[in-house]
This record gives C-alpha cells, structure tokens and sequence, in this order.
C-alpha cells in the first residue's frame, strides 16, 4: 500500500511540466502531534511547504499572510482558547476557526482536515456541513496521506 502511495505522489508530479510547490498549514497545540504530521507528510510528498501554528490567533495571521492549498486543523485547543466561546454554545474553537475561514471568500474553498482525539455525532455534523474532511488521532498515516492526495490534487 505504502508503495502504491508513492508512486501516486511520483505519478502526479511527473505529470507536471514542473514541480508545483502546495503549502499546508498546520494548526495544532500539541508539537508531538505537529512532528507526527510533519513526518507523514515529508516522508510521502517531496512538493509539500509545511507552515505550523499552535493556537488560533497564529493560524489567522499565517492564513491572511500566505497562500494556503490545505490546512490541518486541531478541533480542540486548551482552556484559553475557549473563551471566545459563550458557554451556552459547545462547539469546539477548531471548529469556529473553520466556520470563520468559510464565511472569507478568499479562503472559503481551501480544503481542511479536522483532527480530534474524540468523535462525536454533532462534530461530525458540524465538519460534514462546513465542506471538510475529518481523521481521528492517532491516525493511520496511509488514511492521512490518502486524504491529503484527495485534498491537494483534486
């Protein structure tokens, strides 16, 4: 399967009169996680610029200062992020940042890959209704790279 992937990255890049470099973001507070993804992706894609920021407030700043062809997004960020949120709406800050990006017609078609450690019906919801794809940490990085592919080169 891994050999499969490869050649896939291979194929598409020959295809290219030459090499198109695709920037990623990732938004992510846990730097495990942004190593873990940074590795997948380095290991699978040789045309890939990876940008990372930790909290929200970053990821907004590195969105409106580059080009971004996709983003991995955290759904979940620690407690200080939290309180841009009234409490009687439970929806993750990930996901706020998502809606924030689909409401901005520069950057409303930039796909997305949500992570979370926990899954439930009304994420789900939220994720598929907001046009973005979705993983669950820990992932398996043949499923992650798939995505990405999909992602990057539809």
């Amino acid at each position: 399967m891994i050999f499969m992937i490869q050649l896939l990255i291979l194929s598409k890049n020959i295809m290219k009169d030459s090499i198109e470099y695709k920037t990623i973001l990732i938004v992510e507070d846990e730097v495990i996680n942004i190593k873990i993804d940074r590795y997948a992706i380095s290991r699978y894609f040789v045309d890939i610029n990876i940008l990372t920021a930790t909290n929200l407030g970053d990821a907004a700043r590195v969105v409106n200062q580059n080009h971004i062809d996709a983003i991995i997004l955290d759904t979940i960020f620690p407690e200080g992020e939290n309180n841009l949120i009234p409490l009687e709406y439970k929806v993750r800050p990930g996901i706020l940042f998502l809606r924030h990006i689909r409401n901005l017609n520069e950057l409303k078609n930039i796909p997305v890959l949500c992570t979370s450690r926990g899954i439930d019906k009304v994420l789900i919801s939220e994720i598929n209704s907001l046009d973005a794809s979705f993983i669950m940490r820990p992932y398996n990085v043949t499923e992650f790279v798939n995505i990405l592919i999909e992602m990057l080169y539809r």
